[in-house]
């Protein structure tokens, strides 16, 4: 770190920091590709509900072979949604997990531990929405059926294992909208 910026952490706010050890880089390693598959997740959610009808028209023409994927995903939109769902969750709390436990291991705090919680809170915040999120969804936005043509093959299979829980996930919806 710079001086500015060590400045900041050190006397401002109160964190140091220590050494990354080869199991904390070997974590973030780990945090980063659960990150950039939150990020395929959000990508593929707005790609296959963000087809438009000219989208559609060309998938009748074309028929690449992911198309068919793509229709027989969209047959059951809620289950699709759910799938979506329970997969970003997974991998935002994988991330949220794996970053805090090495947060912990290279930060400490001198007087306030409350400056760490914040430091931790701001960078996986930051991080999980902007390449978890939203640059995601801006690009598959723009190339929904490409976007869509890509992702289909892997998110069958995707789907396919979290059949059990997002059905679950359904029922207990399905259940709830009975209650209110």
């Amino acid at each position: 770190m710079d001086s500015d910026s060590s400045f900041l952490f050190n006397h401002i706010l109160g964190v140091f920091w220590t050494p990354f050890s080869t199991e904390s880089i070997i974590i973030l390693v780990i945090a980063f590709f659960f990150l950039l598959f939150s990020g395929f997740i959000s990508g593929a959610e707005v790609a296959f509900f963000s087809l438009s009808p000219e989208d559609r028209k060309k998938q009748e023409e074309e028929e690449i072979s992911s198309d068919k994927i793509i229709r027989n995903l969209m047959k059951h939109p809620n289950r699709l949604l759910a799938t979506f769902q329970i997969l970003n969750t997974f991998s935002n709390l994988a991330i949220v997990v794996l970053c805090t436990y090495v947060f912990d291991q290279v930060l400490s705090c001198s007087e306030n531990s409350c400056s760490v919680f914040v430091v931790e809170l701001l960078l996986l915040g930051v991080g999980i929405l902007l390449f978890g999120e939203i640059a995601p969804k801006m690009y598959a936005q723009g190339k929904a059926l490409k976007y869509a043509r890509r992702a289909a093959p892997f998110l069958n299979v995707l789907e396919y294992l979290c059949r059990p829980f997002s059905g679950f996930l359904l029922k207990i919806t399905r259940l709830a909208h009975g209650f209110f």
